[in-house]
């Protein structure tokens, strides 16, 4: 009977070591939420800042995750704005690679850094994340939850760019200059898409390189991404932050 027990004991404890290796293998995660997104992260003791109403930021050393988000809360928020513009710019600049597709979702990798940036023009929202780990990437991108839309919506939102309309019926562009809002049916001017150079885009002058493959127009200020040899695709959300022109 007492040799039932000592085998019964055992049998118990090698489940229950069994069992703890599982969990201590398992990734953790916890959830956050920044500017109206909730997902999930590993966790850590980082922790969201609040920078401003509209802008927050997530920095997760131990995990190497670098997360930033912008999401239309105060039409007042101006240099919350102007700051989200410049430091996402900056870091997606800094990040910029070739398209990478991993378990259906696309990211940007330079070097093995991947970078995932979505534009959600319904909501006015942004986000941005960078890791080595495209995993930790994925399961962020899986687990998001993103923020009810914003019918009364100040913020013009597209892909080239956020325009900020104002009361005083002036439209604030993310470059922070302000003009006159137009009134009646007009059309912006469209960015050539593509631009065929011979050889060196920097050969004649009219290109400088401002990053890996990406070049400014030294007459316009206008960024473009090489797209194979001699293509140079309008880049117009790279007009700011490292590659605003001098």
């Amino acid at each position: 009977m007492r040799q039932k027990i000592q085998i019964g004991i055992i049998i118990i404890i090698i489940i229950l070591a069994f069992l703890t290796g599982i969990y201590a293998f398992t990734p953790q995660n916890k959830e956050v939420e920044m500017s109206g997104y909730t997902f999930e992260v590993p966790k850590s003791n980082a922790q969201v800042i609040n920078k401003t109403t509209n802008y927050n930021t997530y920095t997760d050393t131990e995990h190497d995750i670098n997360i930033k988000t912008w999401s239309c809360k105060d039409i007042n928020d101006i240099n919350g704005t102007t700051n989200a513009s410049i430091e996402m710019e900056t870091q997606l600049g800094e990040n910029m690679g070739t398209n990478t597709t991993y378990k259906n979702i696309t990211v940007l990798n330079k070097s093995g850094t991947y970078t995932y940036y979505e534009t959600d023009t319904e909501n006015s929202c942004i986000i941005l994340i960078t890791s080595k780990n495209i995993d930790t990437i994925e399961h962020i991108i899986k687990t998001i939850k993103k923020p009810k839309a914003n019918t009364e919506n100040p913020f013009n939102m597209t892909s080239d760019g956020l325009n900020i309309t104002s009361t005083d019926n002036n439209t604030t562009s993310n470059n922070q200059t302000t003009t006159p809002k137009k009134t009646g049916n007009t059309k912006k001017k469209s960015d050539s898409k593509t631009i065929h150079v011979s050889g060196n885009p920097e050969a004649n002058g009219e290109y400088k390189g401002v990053g890996e493959g990406i070049y400014r127009n030294t007459r316009t200020g206008k960024v473009y991404t090489e797209k194979g040899r001699g293509n140079l695709v309008r880049t117009p959300h790279l007009d700011y932050g490292p590659y605003l022109a001098e």
